[in-house]
């Protein structure tokens, strides 16, 4: 972890093939999720298009550091097919392996942010709609990072009135 921490900060070499390539192998193959977690951070700090495929598939990961840092990388490279992952967790909804598993717990407050923070790029009427039914979360860093999406997808800035919001939708 320490070691490719620094190798993507400090070398610009270590941003592009085959280092990323492999990068991408780690991800889906290391036993350690905290590797896998730095490996997905340090595919995000290269901006690497390609490993798009390889974010998704962490959204679904047993580890909540791993869904973190996908959500995060989603962020800064968008891909449409991140899209329903991504609103089942800012909805609090766990990955479908997880709940048939037995593991009921909601998903984490951080993952929720990181969620609705990567949504601001899919200006659809479904990311829109469940952004808004999030305002009023308990959680207010939640309903706040919804709101900053929906801000940045509109242009507009309801605050948090749901029905307003879903009047101009």
């Amino acid at each position: 972890r320490y070691g490719l921490a620094a190798l993507v900060t400090k070398y610009d070499f270590a941003h592009h093939p085959p280092y990323t390539i492999r990068y991408r192998q780690i991800a889906v193959n290391d036993p350690d999720y905290t590797v896998r977690a730095m490996v997905i951070r340090a595919l995000n700090i290269c901006r690497d298009a390609g490993a798009t495929p390889v974010f998704i598939a962490a959204l679904d990961d047993r580890e909540e550091l791993v869904r973190l840092e996908a959500a995060k990388a989603l962020a800064n490279v968008p891909d449409q097919n991140a899209i329903q992952p991504l609103l089942r967790m800012v909805e609090g909804r766990r990955p479908p392996a997880l709940t048939e598993a037995g593991d009921i717990a909601p998903e984490s407050k951080d993952v929720r942010i990181a969620a609705a923070d990567a949504l601001r790029h899919y200006p659809t009427l479904d990311v829109a709609r469940t952004l808004v039914s999030v305002l009023s979360e308990r959680d207010f860093a939640v309903a706040w990072q919804s709101r900053r999406s929906l801000v940045l997808l509109t242009r507009h800035d309801l605050r948090y009135d749901q029905s307003a919001w879903l009047t101009y939708l």
